[in-house]
């Protein structure tokens, strides 16, 4: 498979962009020939939940101890946190079932989404791990 792209260029201030992310598949082998670009291409792995029905969303996902307490995190605290973050992609319009098999997380850092005059981020799993726990 091939994806053919073009750049945007500013050039009075001799910088090139793409107007939009490109996300490439796994093993994906990316050649620019005549392009005089220093593009930053880098990886990022993604993490998602296993396939967990409605049925099974309070089962337990995590056990959590700290300082000898013990919690019980289960699929649908994880859920139920991360509607509460403010200041990352909205997902009030999932249900828990859409959450369970759709949603990625990128362990390698954050990614920035612009949307209108928002900036959003995606959330780790630490974050929804952390009001999780709470």
């Amino acid at each position: 498979m091939s994806i053919n792209i073009q750049t945007i260029s500013n050039k009075s201030e001799f910088t090139n962009y793409f107007s939009q992310p490109i996300t490439f598949p796994q093993r994906t082998m990316i050649a620019m020939p005549k392009a005089n670009l220093q593009l930053p291409v880098f990886v990022n792995p993604e993490i998602k939940y296993p396939n967990i029905s409605f049925a099974n969303k309070d089962d337990v996902c995590l056990n959590i101890t700290i300082d000898g307490i013990n919690n019980d995190i289960t699929w649908n605290d994880l859920y139920e946190a991360h509607q509460q973050i403010e200041g990352i992609e909205n997902i009030t319009g999932m249900t828990f079932e859409d959450y369970m098999t759709d949603y990625t997380f990128l362990p390698n850092g954050q990614l920035i989404f612009l949307q209108g005059a928002n900036i959003l981020t995606k959330a780790s799993f630490n974050d929804i791990l952390s009001v999780a726990n709470t």
